[in-house]
């Protein structure tokens, strides 16, 4: 089978939806199909397109046997609205022109992933002009996110993204949604519920563990050995709620036990940086952006990882990838989300909950948290990897969607 797979964020780029988006394509291919992904020019998160990107308009390479092309995008590091649309309108456009142009296998069908919700338009123009069967992943529910989180305000953008988000559900074959609130919600958008299939987020456990050498090593160089570490890791975004994070840290700044370590970057990274320094924080420390192969070691060396989200309707109905990694890794969660991550956190003792935006109650988790002891916390992250092995692997995932794309699921 030849697969056209369209997503615009893609290694070297790093991120959820590039490694989601990886696994996926990367699977594909050692089950044995041809695979081909369009993804924008590398500039996540900064905006800041990769030098050897500079002057390209279109590069074809190829990434674990996977056939990747990338195209040229309007980046701006300021993430305002009208730039951010730019940005999205820009794949759109280039990506279909490539999928036209430069990708003239015959291929069997079209897997589009979003948000941006602008990859299922260029999804839906191939569907179109190559005559082949289009399938449509939701990971987020957008524009609903956006319009929650304040990033999209006028009515007539709103109506134009729904236009577009309900032509990509008539023109699907399936729709794939990583939760069942998803699934819901679409289900009263009048999406048939045989159109749709739930595709969960997970993790890469071959290369997500915990490792005591990594553990004592991490904590040395940070002179940390005896302290309760918190791991924020991942994007730095509005909708993480990370504000909380530096709150709480405010009000543990007596207790030198406590310390907290945020690892990533993103478009509020900068704003974070200033504020910690405003409260003159000594037990938050932001170590940067680091690859993907230099986290289970700074997982393993922490007790706890932090799971946020803003209190807002919208985030019920996702699990973050960070959950998954940090089970494999075999560090319980501190989880200020609500919904269908906290139900699984409290159905597999899978870390402690807190109330989103409420630093005090963060502080109140952190404190039950430690309070288990090391030996415990342990215990329960074995029990969790192994969960995340038997349910989450990005392995059993893939072939989930290669039976999708064969039309052997119902």
């Amino acid at each position: 089978m030849r697969i056209l797979y369209l997503s615009q964020y893609f290694p070297p780029e790093n991120g959820a939806t590039q490694v989601r988006s990886f696994e996926m394509a990367s699977r594909l291919v050692k089950q044995g199909h041809e695979v081909t992904v369009i993804a924008n020019v590398p500039n996540h998160p900064e905006g800041v397109i990769h030098p050897e990107f500079k002057n390209v308009w279109y590069k074809k390479d190829e990434l674990e046997g996977i056939d990747v092309r990338y195209v040229k995008v309007a980046a701006f590091r300021e993430k305002s609205f009208k730039k951010r649309i730019i940005f999205y309108l820009t794949y759109m456009f280039t990506a279909a022109l490539a999928g036209l142009l430069a990708c003239r296998k015959k291929y069997d069908c079209i897997y589009a992933t979003s948000p941006p919700l602008f990859v299922g338009g260029a999804a839906v123009i191939l569907k179109w002009a190559k005559k082949i069967p289009m399938y449509f992943e939701v990971r987020d529910p957008w524009p609903q996110a956006a319009v929650e989180l304040g990033l999209v305000q006028s009515g007539m953008a709103i109506k134009m993204a729904t236009l577009l988000e309900e032509t990509c559900y008539r023109n699907a074959e399936k729709v794939v949604v990583v939760t069942e609130t998803v699934r819901d919600m679409l289900l009263k958008r009048n999406v048939p519920p045989e159109k749709m299939i739930v595709i969960p987020n997970g993790a890469t456990v071959e290369s997500f563990y915990w490792t005591q050498e990594g553990r004592d090593q991490v904590r040395k160089n940070l002179g940390m050995e005896d302290s309760f570490i918190v791991l924020h890791a991942g994007n730095m975004g509005v909708a993480q709620d990370l504000h909380t994070i530096l709150n709480a840290a405010k009000l543990m700044e007596d207790e030198p036990r406590y310390q907290f370590l945020m690892v990533g970057t993103g478009p509020v990274e900068k704003e974070l940086r200033d504020r910690a320094k405003e409260l003159k924080l000594k037990n938050l420390h932001f170590l940067g952006y680091k690859p993907r192969p230099e986290m289970p070691p700074i997982f393993s060396a922490c007790d706890a990882a932090a799971v946020t989200s803003k209190a807002l309707d919208v985030f019920k109905s996702m699990k973050p990838v960070k959950m998954y990694d940090s089970w494999a890794c075999q560090v319980p969660v501190l989880l200020g989300m609500e919904g269908e991550s906290k139900d699984l956190v409290q159905a597999v003792n899978g870390g402690v909950c807190y109330t989103p935006e409420n630093p005090e109650d963060m502080v109140r988790a952190i404190r039950e948290m430690d309070a288990l002891g090391f030996e415990t916390r342990k215990a329960m992250g074995e029990k969790l990897r192994q969960y995340v092995i038997d349910n989450y692997s990005r392995a059993s995932q893939a072939r989930v969607l290669e039976q999708v794309l064969l039309g052997r699921l119902p």
